[in-house]
């Protein structure tokens, strides 16, 4: 993704790196299986495409990772700055 931007006699060529990008979609309650039963629970589609050049795969996947846990487990501050 590049702008070409045009300045008197020469243009300009701004270099912006896309390393990844987070989809979300919309929260739905969906039936899930836990402790052997089926539960009606909100569930969040995410997922990441990422640039396999730039980011390896096992860091794209540890950052899933540690989101999923942020979404699930929201630290207080976070939610300051939300409200904020």
């Amino acid at each position: 993704m590049a702008t070409i931007i045009a300045r008197g006699d020469r243009l300009e060529l701004p270099l912006r790196v896309v390393t990844g990008i987070v989809a979300i979609g919309r929260m739905a309650k969906k039936p899930i299986i836990q402790n052997d039963g089926i539960l009606i629970a909100p569930m969040l589609p995410y997922s990441l495409t990422h640039d396999h050049r730039i980011v390896d795969g096992a860091a794209a996947e540890h950052f899933l990772h540690a989101f999923k846990k942020a979404i699930e487990n929201p630290s207080p501050e976070i939610g300051e700055l939300v409200l904020a």
